[in-house]
């Protein structure tokens, strides 16, 4: 009985593909590949109805034939719990950079180590269902914003705009720390991507993501860089 979850696959080498298969059927996870990115949002979409229900995280390689990871990445739909995870043999903090500003949740870099492919996976699934029953309450309420945990919706004065799952970590997280600067290693830590948003300008780029999603609907900075000490959120007037 596959009860882990469900897992998309998207790699277009053979042996590579059968390898990350195995391994999370081994763990009880159902498995669908595909080694391109055709059919890809399309089976997504409608995985609803899949009888081992919808996909949970989806894992792609950037380097595809016909298109690539980042294109896919950005059609995919916008949907609760759909983990997001780029693989690639592009390890420089630029192609990080590009790769997590399409909006996925992870990027890991090739060689591919099995045991780090698998915990950080699950360690993504179990981030993407905690908030709200961490904060024991669908709406958060900050100056004159609030925040629908459930829906990832934020809104001010009757704008609203959609967060991503990992900028809802973030902004949460900043909350959390109720108006007092936040280290970039501490909110690393707390994101469970130690890999991805320490490194390079990651971090940066992710930050600059909410604030601009901030900024579509309030037209002051609220989340100010402390140059050399880390972040701050304003949480009060």
């Amino acid at each position: 009985m596959n009860n882990s979850g469900h897992i998309v696959i998207v790699e277009d080498e053979d042996m590579l593909r059968l390898a990350i298969t195995n391994l999370f059927t081994s763990c009880q996870y159902h498995v669908t590949s595909f080694a391109c990115a055709a059919g890809v949002v399309e089976f997504i979409n409608n995985s609803l109805f899949h009888p081992e229900g919808e996909v949970d995280v989806i894992i792609s390689d950037i380097v595809l034939p016909y298109s690539d990871g980042l294109t896919l990445m950005q059609q995919m739909p916008s949907r609760k719990n759909l983990g997001k995870i780029l693989i690639s043999n592009r390890s420089t903090p630029a192609d990080r950079v590009k790769g997590l500003s399409v909006g996925v949740d992870d990027y890991i870099c090739k060689p591919l180590d099995s045991r780090e492919l698998l915990l950080r996976t699950q360690s993504l699934q179990k981030r993407l269902t905690q908030y709200p029953d961490a904060n024991n309450k669908d709406h958060i309420s900050f100056l004159n914003f609030t925040l629908d945990t459930e829906q990832r919706i934020l809104s001010h004065n009757k704008r609203f705009v959609e967060l991503g799952y990992i900028e809802q970590d973030l902004l949460l997280f900043l909350l959390g720390k109720q108006g007092k600067i936040c280290r970039r290693e501490e909110i690393s830590k707390a994101l469970g991507n130690e890999h991805s948003y320490s490194q390079g300008r990651a971090l940066d780029i992710l930050v600059s993501r909410l604030r601009k999603k901030i900024a579509t609907i309030h037209n002051e900075n609220i989340l100010i860089t402390c140059r050399g000490k880390g972040y701050l959120l304003l949480a009060s007037s």
